[in-house]
């Protein structure tokens, strides 16, 4: 990944084009303004961290990175064993055994008094840059991609599960009023994606209108 200097671009950088240098370079992609994604020739990738500093040296050059991959850790699970009953509202099951435990520490009980009759202007766009979210019958997306892992629709339950519809989790997203969901599958079906990968997926998001972008 390469970013340039204001004024500059990737023609500039002398040693891109440097038939001398004993490096091959299969192309590149102009991603934002003074930023570019290089391909290296697969026989030199083994010369990565030699290129980087060769183009980090070119007076023209901000700065350049490896365009690393991102995975998906093993989250901690809380251990909380609580299983009894919170309320009336809202009806959903998990909820209603005391399973939600997050939910239950910012005391959403309270929120979901305020938000049950709360005239909205119009839904927040929010964008889920992740493993995907499959079709569920506790959640309804705008743009589903889908999910051969599963944390994606795990997160999208969190952020906007149908709630109050007597099945699953709830969310916050009460009477399915304040939220829209967009998958961008940045992450593979194996919990990986690489820099660039989710950087287009912020980049899309932001283009299409989010409100929030949920990583």
């Amino acid at each position: 990944i390469l970013h340039v200097k204001d004024g500059r671009s990737i023609e500039d950088v002398e040693y891109l084009f440097d038939e001398t240098d004993n490096v091959d370079f299969e192309g590149y992609t102009n991603f934002l303004p003074g930023t570019y994604f290089v391909d290296v020739a697969e026989e030199d990738e083994g010369k990565l961290q030699t290129i980087i500093n060769a183009l980090e040296s070119d007076g023209d050059v901000v700065d350049a990175e490896e365009n690393s991959m991102m995975h998906l850790i093993q989250p901690i699970m809380n251990s909380s064993n609580a299983t009894e009953t919170t309320g009336d509202f809202p009806n959903d099951p998990l909820y209603q055994e005391g399973k939600m435990w997050g939910q239950t520490a910012i005391g959403a009980e309270k929120v979901y008094e305020l938000l049950k009759d709360f005239d909205v202007k119009r839904p927040s766009q929010v964008w889920v840059l992740d493993t995907g979210i499959n079709k569920h019958e506790d959640l309804e997306a705008k743009l589903y991609k889908k999910d051969g892992h599963g944390h994606g629709t795990h997160c999208a339950g969190t952020i906007a599960a149908l709630t109050n519809n007597g099945k699953g989790v709830s969310s916050l997203n009460v009477n399915n009023k304040f939220i829209e969901l967009y998958a961008e599958k940045v992450l593979s079906d194996s919990g990986s994606g690489s820099i660039g990968g989710i950087a287009a997926g912020i980049k899309k998001a932001a283009d299409e209108g989010a409100d929030v972008i949920s990583m």
